[in-house]
């Protein structure tokens, strides 16, 4: 197994072979139609390691930057999180440096489900994982029903 980093993409490659993994862009000409263009990204941005620990440290060192920079200009951090593999990747011993109090975490992915439930809540498994640790973070969460509309509602 291959673990591929591109500046602002993650990819895990299982086939073992050369990666291919595109930027892509949209654009909508005058007459209203949209195109979507796909480049290779430029061979300088991606990084081959080792496996899941160097990507999860990697990913650590990528979120510890974007988070000193962000608070050095706008003195707050706003992270989104997908969930998945990336929620093991955040968990460290060398994450927390001050800046957890000055973040505020959003999921990408949030299912319509009770928001301890470990085995379906993204929140739930941050919380297990990491969470705990990041003095002073604050997360936005949804209610923990299972009516879809309202949960939407909620969290916009």
């Amino acid at each position: 197994m291959r673990f591929i980093r591109t500046l602002g993409v993650l990819s895990t490659s299982l086939w073992g072979a050369s990666a291919f993994i595109p930027t892509r862009s949209v654009s909508r000409s005058a007459a209203g139609t949209t195109s979507l263009h796909i480049a290779p990204t430029p061979v300088d941005d991606v990084f081959i390691l080792s496996d899941a620990d160097a990507v999860g440290a990697s990913v650590r060192e990528i979120v510890k930057d974007a988070a000193a920079r962000a608070i050095s200009e706008r003195g707050h951090f706003a992270l989104a999180i997908p969930g998945g593999s990336i929620l093991k990747m955040l968990a460290g011993e060398d994450m927390d440096e001050g800046w957890t109090s000055k973040t505020t975490i959003a999921y990408v992915n949030h299912k319509c489900v009770p928001m301890d439930d470990i085995n379906l809540a993204t929140h739930a498994k941050a919380h297990k994982l990491f969470l705990d640790t990041w003095v002073g973070a604050e997360a936005i969460v949804m209610d923990g029903s299972n009516d879809g509309d309202a949960e939407a509602t909620s969290y916009e």
